[in-house]
């Protein structure tokens, strides 16, 4: 398997939707190529950054404030 095609299934492979001979494929070139583990790291970093819900506080008046400076 070649990096850009190993790239290619990094996607499906974090959503979980690739196929055991894929999965394997990929992991067998991700265990030996130390770019493609670097950048299938940092997706994972990503991924999980993208799907922790972060809260925001607002200002109480935050509503009242926005819509002034929408209408100003």
């Amino acid at each position: 398997m070649s990096c850009s095609s190993a790239e290619a299934l990094f996607e499906r492979f974090l959503d979980g939707k690739l196929a055991d001979a894929q999965r394997a494929a990929l992991l067998a070139h991700v265990d030996g190529c130390s770019g493609c583990r670097g950048v299938l790291e940092e997706l994972r970093v990503v991924d999980g950054l993208l799907n922790t819900p972060r809260e925001v506080a607002l200002a109480p008046n935050f509503t009242f404030a926005t819509m002034t400076e929408t209408r100003a």
